[in-house]
């Protein structure tokens, strides 16, 4: 779940929904994306770590998510999920698969760590940090380094997926917000 909503965005600050993105960048170096995305949405706390950590159904959050689901659960708070992506980039249409082991601590914090054995990542680490920010608003931070292990074309390429991560980054918290209200009734 944490790799695709980090593996592809566009740098948009400004208004999502009802919420906002306070902050979001993309680096790319020496093969490495570094992400760092924080942002408010309407939408109680509880709700929002609720639905980012309901890894079965994380293919609603975003429509590059083709499958989700738990394949190894340790225990409530300890998991490995694999998640289908179909990136696409241009002209270029890829299939990828991200396998995370996840650490939750059951109220504000996920920490991520890429399986690169059965991922198609060389390496990966994410925190999330989902906190209450009053009046009915949910703050996200998310710090995310992640290494392809897949070939991305030289120049443009970087370019272009750290355009994509952010967008999708995106349409995340808009349907956060979304499903979050829908299951308040509001």
């Amino acid at each position: 779940m944490f790799a695709v909503v980090a593996l592809l965005q566009l740098c948009l600050i400004g208004n999502v929904y009802a919420g906002k993105i306070r902050h979001a960048s993309v680096q790319y170096s020496e093969g490495v994306f570094s992400v760092e995305f924080d942002a408010l949405v309407s939408a109680e706390q509880p709700e929002i770590y609720t639905l980012l950590t309901d890894y079965d159904h994380f293919f609603r959050l975003n429509d590059i998510i083709v499958e989700s689901a738990v394949i190894n659960k340790q225990s409530d708070l300890v998991k490995k999920y694999r998640l289908l992506l179909q990136a696409c980039i241009l002209f270029f249409c890829r299939d990828v698969v991200l396998i995370e082991d996840v650490q939750e601590n059951g109220r504000d914090e996920v920490i991520a760590v890429v399986d690169p054995v059965l991922s198609n990542f060389s390496s990966g680490r994410s925190i999330w940090k989902i906190l209450p920010a009053g009046a009915g608003q949910t703050s996200i931070m998310l710090r995310r380094k992640l290494e392809p292990s897949f070939w991305i074309p030289p120049l443009i390429g970087p370019w272009v997926m750290k355009n994509k991560m952010l967008q999708e980054l995106s349409v995340m918290l808009t349907r956060l917000e979304q499903y979050a209200s829908d299951q308040s009734g509001t």
